[in-house]
């Protein structure tokens, strides 16, 4: 174990930590006469502090002939129960540069206050974390202890134990407990971020999830039996859980998250502090990029009704409705915005939507008695019913008709080139709505 002077000024509880694993590991021979741990000339400084606080506290204790040395905490009662094979010192707290060095700039060794001192202590395989006059800290046995860092709190660390049970976080604050998990936690478990931990339960083939706030410990989430995630939208930060339900998603939907995902999956959205957002049900997301106006749009998707939903952030890190209105699935997408231009489609009319610069929000723009089918460079296409016909009209974006005939045809030939007929010939649809025979066929997009 090597901890560099330069790196571990603020961070010494930590580097101490793991010094006194490294120690265990490394260095201490069980049955060795002195079981201190020795003085590394490598890691002189945190050794050297190490050494100190050993001799300070631990002393030796007589056994008989041909056993293994025991030690005891020298302010502990002198009783069998205070007796271990190995007692390794924890900071429970963080060294500072004040206490590290003097006026000059030289390293010096101080010794912290008790309130801020642990003791490892083991024993017939299990450890206990002890203050320094033998009384135990946590009240539970534990196999490993591992310094995860300093909690919200003067003084205080957050350290996670695993046992028998699991594992489980406990906070600690001027050497006394503050706060542990509500549960022992199974499984791998994963940081969500820096304030979250996502944490497994198993209750035989169910295996709950719970969301930890590691800050002070409590379930931002209880377990339950979901999935937990999360991303980022324009440097704001959210949290979603996705839960299973036996209803078959549409034929040819395909999720975002999952290609092999045949049922619909209801979502949960919140925010970075893991408040619940209040929106409508949802079974997906997607983010789009529009070109103009605002940075991203988050999409929600309802495969029950075959619509979805926009949003954009606010500057407190929510979300706000751009459009507010539910807008219909086009071949299982959400409709976008083309700059700044949305076409929404719906069974008998088609609506034109465009971004507004000063309320970062969109406003219906025109609305078409039809529905859409094909647009280009400044007009819309829509298909119509007349008489039991299917017929075809030219708009332009405000929903203003642009061409006075009726065509019983179309093709769209995909960017922006459509083709319509009229009294049994074909015109290539121009700018404005005029119309042309000469034949054109898009070469790219």
């Amino acid at each position: 174990m090597r901890c560099q002077r330069t790196k571990c000024v603020l961070g010494m509880a930590l580097c101490l930590g793991f010094a006194a694993n490294a120690f265990a590991d490394e260095f201490v021979n069980e049955c060795a006469e002195n079981a201190a741990p020795p003085f590394d000339e490598e890691a002189a400084i945190h050794s050297g502090i190490i050494n100190d606080i050993w001799s300070a506290y631990v002393r030796a204790v007589r056994v008989e002939a041909g056993k293994c040395p025991l030690y005891a905490l020298k302010k502990a009662k002198n009783i069998p129960a205070n007796h271990y094979e190995r007692i390794e010192p924890m900071m429970l707290d963080q060294y500072y540069e004040s206490e590290l060095y003097d006026e000059n700039g030289e390293f010096v060794v101080t010794l912290p206050q008790e309130q801020r001192l642990g003791f490892i202590a083991h024993r017939n395989g299990v450890s206990v974390l002890l203050n320094s006059r033998g009384k135990r800290i946590i009240p539970d046995e534990f196999s490993t202890i591992d310094l995860e860092g300093y909690a919200s709190g003067k003084n205080t660390i957050l350290v996670k134990i695993r046992n028998y049970k699991g594992y489980t976080y406990l906070r600690i604050q001027n050497g006394r407990l503050l706060q542990r998990a509500p549960h022992w936690y199974q499984g791998g478990g994963y940081r969500l971020n820096d304030d979250y931990w996502v944490a497994e339960l198993r209750n035989g083939y169910i295996r709950p999830v719970a969301l930890l706030n590691l800050k002070n410990l409590s379930e931002a989430l209880p377990p339950s039996d979901i999935s937990i995630d999360h991303f980022g939208l324009d440097g704001h930060e959210f949290i979603f859980t996705m839960k299973d339900t036996d209803t078959p998603l549409p034929p040819g939907i395909t999720t975002q998250n999952k290609l092999d995902i045949k049922k619909i999956q209801r979502y949960q959205l919140y925010d970075r502090a893991a408040a619940r957002l209040s929106l409508p049900e949802f079974h997906d997301f997607r983010i789009q990029y529009p070109i103009e106006v605002i940075r991203s749009i988050l999409a929600l998707y309802n495969y029950e009704s075959m619509t979805c939903r926009l949003y954009a952030t606010s500057p407190e890190g929510g979300l706000y409705p751009v459009i507010d209105q539910p807008l219909s699935l086009i071949y299982g997408n959400c409709p976008k915005f083309d700059q700044d231009r949305l076409i929404a489609q719906y069974a008998d009319k088609t609506r034109v939507f465009i971004l507004q610069e000063t309320t970062k929000s969109a406003a219906l723009e025109g609305e078409l008695p039809g529905a859409f089918f094909a647009k280009t460079r400044d007009a819309l296409v829509v298909k119509m019913q007349q008489n039991d016909k299917t017929l075809y009209r030219v708009f332009n974006h405000q929903g203003e008709l642009i061409n006075e005939k009726w065509f019983e045809d179309a093709l769209n030939l995909g960017c922006g080139h459509v083709r319509l007929k009229h009294e049994g010939v074909w015109y290539t649809l121009w700018g404005r709505g005029s119309l042309s025979e000469e034949m054109r066929f898009p070469v790219h997009c």
